[in-house]
């Protein structure tokens, strides 16, 4: 082999592991978003939190299957207890701030990643309705 085919080789790999990294990272933001959205919901407020937990369950499963077929093998599945909501006006900020964040990975993996830009790009825009959902919750309950 060439070495211009060997650097052809690892560069699909570093590509290959550099996805892998990602994506794996998502899952895991995915999955402790659920648990702070069902955590937050327990407070009573907004009964739209639990719809926002599971369709961030499904948004790491639908990356879970994605991590799967590409690198034939499934994710490690994190772990997360139920966070304690002591102050859940802060809870509201800084999970928009999470959901901002999150709009923001995904429109730059559908840019770096074109082969799955319909997934990323539909992530992202689910992603940006629950930043703005939680905003405008956020100013909901300064008006309590």
């Amino acid at each position: 082999m060439d070495d211009y085919r060997v650097q052809a080789v690892w560069q699909r790999v570093r590509q290959g592991t550099e996805l892998e990294q990602i994506l794996a990272r998502a899952i895991e933001e995915e999955y402790r978003s659920h648990v702070t959205y069902l955590a937050m919901a327990k407070c009573g407020r907004y009964p739209q939190l639990s719809a926002m937990a599971m369709q961030e369950a499904q948004h790491a499963r639908e990356l879970e299957t994605l991590y799967d077929l590409l690198f034939e093998c499934r994710p490690c599945r994190p772990r997360f207890g139920l966070p304690k909501i002591q102050n859940f006006c802060q809870a509201l900020r800084e999970a928009y701030r999470g959901e901002c964040e999150a709009k923001q990975n995904y429109l730059l993996m559908a840019k770096n990643h074109p082969a799955h830009e319909e997934l990323f790009s539909r992530l992202a825009r689910q992603e940006a309705a629950h930043a703005s959902c939680l905003h405008r919750m956020h100013h909901a309950a300064f008006r309590q």
